[in-house]
């Protein structure tokens, strides 16, 4: 250190030339800091949720004059091995930056010496400059209550408490406008219409406290923000962060909703999935919008067994780094679940830098000192010809690391001090979240021979790695101190390159050690190159490259290119050089994740095959199918695309037969009308061609005649196009006929028939007919009583008559067959739809007092129902409804139960009123109300209904 000189002065003429009086004392000239700054003021630095969560500040500097700077912590010195000079400087004493992160309030000092010796703190003869950064603990918000589902109604207390927040807001999310917002609480006592209201510690709110929310009938989302003053944003509470959602029982709910992969760059694709409750969609939004480049359109699908679903969103490739928050909101086509979020954080992976000091050593061997910065770097890996010498993530190295604690290495800047004897490769890797990247320094001995250029094909080859596009490449080196050089070939061992029991085979040598060029035959997907340069007293160093060839698909097969909307399509792919696939689809969501992750796998021979749905909802047109081949060492080929044409498959809107039955041989006309067709052809039942047409206004309307028809005869119309085909069938009868076919009086000759549950018969007259038989089956998936194959006979009889088909209480298909004397049958179709019915709804007392409460008892008859739900509808003096609530349904019946059988079910339900005296959990009637109606709705297990509303006439009246 430089120490001030003895010699006493009074001025600067008592001091020798060059120096000056300072205090004094006879000093050199003083080098002068122009600015010493850092770029935050406070940074975060502590613990969330188990993790530590540290942020970084740059100090920057200029100085004039200075022969050395000094960088001092808290008094304690700072290494500035890591510095960055600041160009043009040509070194950190006249300009640098340097990143630190302090674990406390820091007060960082500068000293500038004129010399070439560093300044002690305080020196007279340095000068000095200070910044301060803080260091901040991160803000933490914790939301909670007794229970997340209520009924609606229902008062709502959230607690809340909050730790090292400099700025707090909590409020109810809403969506308005497709935006997502936070509706914030206002402080206790000060109004203005917000939401809620946050206890107040003078003007700001409360570290701690409740909100309560009154009288609950939506659901609806409690969420936080929180900052904890630090200039990095690391310690603070976001958007979406913290949420507390409060569901209403039996409204739509979200169950959970998360992203498979919740740290991304801008540019990737997110996998998105949810499972929602009481709900047949969902819909999302982005904050901020632009972050979401395309596919939010497709998350709206929710599987009806387990309310599952899930859909891929693309991030824009241009989108700023920082939470991206996903709200969802599910429906069920009225009413809207508490939103929901998911966090996506955009972010990029680090830019390693690594140093090498000096680069040659001499030649009898010496020290190099590795120094690497990456700045949000989490994880730091250091080789040395494939050797680990630092690997933060396992704790390697962390002995010899040069700065930050003892016997710990950081990830974000370090240094080890490494032994050189021979030349070599030092590479370092820096990793994060988001993802990798490495860089390399060559390692030197004077002297030594040593392969300081190579490359294959253009491919740069030094790392150790090559990629070649053809079957032959160029590989090009040069070697300095070598005399001659050398060139070996193995094939590609499972440990590879650096395997030491590598068979290495010769390939050529080539005298002069300066250069050279050699074609390789590159015709494995991964194979060894090993070049030797050789020195003049025996010596060799050798560079060991391993060469991967590109992968390639040669072709990417479809078995349809032209499919309607649900259709699936067989992918067949021939790749080489390949270890797997990718598979993509534009637009996003046309596809499942789950069925293009079913290519990623390619057999022995280079195959991949897989089946893809073209998904409901995928928008009409072109549907592009992308294939990537994925190789060695994270080489991919260029994506080849197959497209395929996404059309509506036509319809059949009617084709029929006239006359529909024939008492003698004659013509029969087949008429139709299709929609969305590009050609038809009819057949009879025995496979004969009738007729056929390409003509667009013949297939989307028209008619022919098929002469002398003397046999019942079944027509089968088949329209099609390129998405796809759709039939129909028409008959004509020859000898018994049905005239008239009821079921319990409904008509049934249309192939329907609806009444209500319990017993049915089956009523026919016939034409030619000795008699007839009635057969009774399920209905099948598709509802096409004519497909049904397990009908059973449920009676028989003559020509004309009916019946009885017992207690029908689902819907069933029936069968019924009419036969003559000479074997000639007529077979007619109908579907038998039971229908729920509520038979009475009787209400007593006659009334009940609003401000003393009462009890109204329902009763009803209900037959054929699985489901039932009462409303009560609060009344004013003009009959309108002030507002309704759900009185019972099946799961809370006060009495009796719902068999759904063809017996009626006496069930009551029990409507309750505390009146106005109650503070607590009480159930009041509206101010206003007059009168109490009430309405009931039952279903089956078909989803049929029934409905009944009790009159005027039985209305409860309500007194004061």
């Amino acid at each position: 250190m430089v120490s001030p000189p003895s010699h006493v002065c009074s001025s600067d003429d008592d001091c020798t030339p060059g120096t000056q009086c300072d205090d004094g004392a006879c000093n050199a000239t003083r080098a002068a800091i122009s600015s010493f700054a850092s770029d935050r003021a406070a940074v975060t630095s502590g613990t969330r949720d188990g993790a530590v969560v540290q942020g970084a500040a740059t100090l920057s500097w200029s100085t004039a004059g200075a022969g050395s700077v000094v960088l001092f912590a808290n008094g304690a010195e700072v290494d500035l091995g890591n510095c960055l000079p600041t160009p043009p400087a040509p070194s950190c004493i006249a300009a640098g930056s340097i990143s630190v992160s302090p674990t406390e309030d820091t007060e960082y000092v500068l000293a500038a010496s004129p010399g070439d010796e560093p300044c002690a703190s305080g020196s007279a003869v340095c000068t000095e400059s200070t910044v301060t950064v803080a260091a901040v603990a991160p803000a933490a918000v914790v939301l909670s209550t007794a229970d997340t589902e209520i009924d609606s109604g229902s008062d709502v207390t959230v607690s809340y408490l909050a730790t090292n927040a400099a700025t707090l807001t909590i409020g109810v999310v809403r969506i308005e406008d497709g935006q997502r917002r936070l509706d914030p609480c206002a402080l206790a006592g000060s109004g203005g219409g917000a939401p809620c209201e946050l206890p107040a510690d003078g003007d700001r709110p409360a570290a701690s406290g409740d909100i309560t929310f009154a009288a609950v009938g939506e659901p609806f989302t409690v969420a936080a923000r929180a900052a904890n003053g630090a200039d990095d944003g690391l310690g603070d509470v976001v958007d979406g962060e913290v949420e507390l959602q409060i569901d209403v029982r039996g409204a739509p709910r979200v169950v959970a909703f998360a992203a498979a992969d919740a740290t991304v760059q801008p540019g990737d694709t997110v996998l998105l999935s949810w499972t929602v409750d009481a709900s047949t969609s969902v819909s999302l939004i982005a904050s901020p919008p632009s972050a979401v480049a395309v596919g939010l359109e497709a998350c709206t699908g929710v599987d009806a067994a387990d309310g599952s679903g899930g859909c891929v969103v693309s991030m824009a490739a241009g989108a700023a780094l920082g939470p991206v928050v996903l709200t969802m909101v599910a429906s069920d086509g009225t009413r809207a679940s508490a939103p929901a979020a998911a966090i996506v954080e955009l972010g990029a992976a680090p830019v390693p830098v690594l140093t090498a000091d000096p680069e040659e050593v001499p030649a009898a061997g010496g020290s190099a000192r590795l120094a690497w910065s990456a700045e949000g770097a989490t994880v730091a890996r250091l080789e040395i010809d494939g050797t680990a010498i630092v690997d933060t993530d396992a704790g390697t190295g962390d002995a010899d690391c040069l700065e930050g604690d003892a016997g710990t290495c950081e990830a974000a800047a370090d240094a080890v001090e490494v032994a050189v004897t021979a030349n070599a490769t030092a590479t370092f890797t820096a990793e994060n979240d988001f993802g990798s990247a490495a860089t390399s320094v060559q390692l030197r001995v004077a002297g030594t021979p040593a392969v300081t250029a190579l490359a294959l094909g253009g491919d740069d080859g030094l790392d150790g790695l090559a990629v070649a596009d053809t079957a032959q490449a160029t590989l090009t080196w040069s070697a300095v101190d070598a005399q001659s050089t050398t060139l070996e070939a193995a094939v590609f061992p499972v440990a590879g390159c650096a395997d030491p029991d590598a068979s290495w085979q010769a390939v050529g040598g080539f005298p002069s050690g300066a250069s050279g060029s050699f074609g390789v035959d590159v015709t494995a997907s991964q194979q060894c190159l090993r070049l030797s340069a050789l020195g003049s007293a025996g010596q060799s160093t050798s560079a060991v490259l391993e060469v991967v060839r590109t992968p390639v698909i040669g072709s990417f097969d479809a078995s349809d290119t032209t499919v309607a909307r649900g259709d699936t399509i067989e992918l067949t792919l021939q790749t080489s050089f390949a270890t797997g696939l990718s598979l993509s689809v534009t637009p996003l969501g046309a596809a499942l994740a789950s069925d293009l992750d079913d290519c990623a796998a390619v057999d022995g021979t280079g195959v991949a095959r897989c089946s893809v749905v073209i998904q409901p909802g995928t928008p009409l047109g072109d549907v592009t199918l992308t294939a990537v081949a994925e190789g060695a060492r994270g080489t991919g080929s260029p994506p080849l695309n197959r497209v395929v044409s996404v059309g509506t498959a036509p319809t059949v809107s009617s084709f029929g037969s006239s006359p529909g039955t024939l008492s003698s041989a004659g013509d029969v006309t087949l008429a139709w009308t299709t929609s969305d067709g590009a050609s038809l052809t009819i057949v009879d039942d025995g496979g004969g061609a009738v007729f056929s047409s390409s003509t667009v206004t013949t297939v989307a309307g028209g008619s022919t005649v098929v002469p002398a028809v003397s046999r019942t005869t079944t027509w089968t119309f088949t329209v099609d196009n390129p998405f796809g085909q759709a039939s129909a069938q028409a008959t004509t009868f020859y000898g018994p006929s049905f005239s008239s076919l009821t079921v319990n009086g409904e008509d049934a000759l249309d192939g329907t028939a609806s009444f209500v549950t319990g017993g049915a018969s089956v009523s026919f007259t016939t034409a030619d007919a000795t008699g007839v038989e009635a057969l009774l089956g399920a209905v099948p998936g598709d509802g096409d009583c004519t497909q049904a194959g397990d009908y059973a006979s449920a009676g028989a009889t003559g020509a004309s008559g009916t019946i009885d088909l017992g207690a029908v209480i689902r819907d069933r298909c029936l069968r019924v067959v009419a036969t003559n004397a000479a074997a000639q049958s007529s077979t007619m179709h109908a579907r038998l739809v039971d229908l729920p019915e509520i038979t009475n709804a009787t209400t007593a007392p006659d009334s009940v007092s609003r401000n003393a409460g009462g009890t109204v008892v329902v009763d009803l008859g209900v037959r054929g129902a699985t489901t039932l739900d009462v409303v009560v509808d609060h009344l004013d003096a003009g009959g309108a409804v002030l507002s309704s609530e759900s009185v019972c349904t099946e799961a809370s019946l006060n009495s009796g139960a719902l068999s759904g059988g063809a017996t009626v079910d006496a069930v009551s339900c029990i409507d309750t009123y505390d009146g106005a005296g109650c503070v607590l959990l009480c159930r009041r009637i509206p101010s206003g109300t007059v009168s109490l109606r009430y309405r009931a709705a039952a279903a089956d297990e078909e989803a049929d209904s029934a409905a009944l509303d009790t009159s005027s006439g039985q209305d409860v009246a309500v007194a004061p």
